[in-house]
């Protein structure tokens, strides 16, 4: 290779390495569909207001992309809980949540990525304690509806101006203790016996009420005419 060759590929390789070096400082991040973004650069002004939209971003050498999945998201919660009679039972919740997308510089300002640990989470598990403790374990067994609604509005309002919103809490599974089980089947069954005997006794009372007052008619249609005839039997002797 002779000198001039020699310059001239020695200065494609410095316009190489400097380019790569150009785009090594203003690096880019894609941001998918369904999610959004913040900007943090230390070394300018820390945290950006602008949210990123879905797209390709180009930013400085020294910022980074925090990333917000802002479609909604299901977690679940298993917990072991006590009852109002004191009573230990297993509870899985399901949860679905996101950010309010209007707050999301706020969120990340005030809480961060890991909101749903720091946020949702413990409230979640603080409401359901507080509410199951109001339920008896028969109630539980029977309907969790109440129990699903009642969760729901204490979230909602102890997750009230932390910048994210609640879609609902739905009880998934509740595992009660066999022995307690047992006891409630056999309450349930022995309730159900004296209610239909109770039945048999209210039908057969009607029956024998039935049966007196026809008896009664008849007897008394029988008096009825009885009397006719002895009142006809005195016209015709009078006669």
């Amino acid at each position: 290779m002779n000198g001039s060759r020699a310059t001239t590929y020695g200065r494609r390789m410095r316009y190489a390495i400097g380019l790569v070096l150009v785009l090594w400082g203003c690096g880019g991040t894609v941001i998918e569909p369904g999610h959004l973004g913040l900007v943090f650069d230390p070394k300018n002004g820390g945290l950006h207001h602008e949210v990123l939209q879905p797209g390709y971003h180009r930013v400085g050498g020294s910022a980074r992309v925090l990333d917000y999945d802002v479609t909604y998201s299901t977690r679940t919660e298993p917990m072991t809980v006590l009852t109002a009679e004191n009573v230990q039972i297993e509870v899985k919740f399901s949860v679905i949540y996101r950010p309010i997308i209007a707050e999301l510089y706020q969120l990340e300002a005030d809480v961060g990525p890991r909101y749903y640990d720091e946020v949702i989470g413990p409230e979640l598990r603080s409401a359901a304690r507080e509410e199951l403790a109001k339920h008896s374990v028969v109630d539980l067994a029977h309907d969790a509806t109440t129990l699903e609604t009642a969760i729901e509005v204490a979230v909602r309002r102890r997750i009230a101006g932390k910048h994210v919103e609640l879609a609902s809490v739905d009880v998934e599974r509740i595992a009660l203790p066999p022995e307690l089980v047992a006891a409630i089947r056999t309450r349930e069954t022995a309730e159900q016996n004296a209610l239909r005997e109770k039945t048999e006794l209210e039908r057969a009372a009607l029956r024998d009420k039935l049966e007196a007052d026809e008896k009664w008619e008849k007897e008394k249609l029988e008096l009825e005419h009885d009397v006719e005839r002895r009142q006809l039997k005195r016209q015709a002797d009078g006669k």
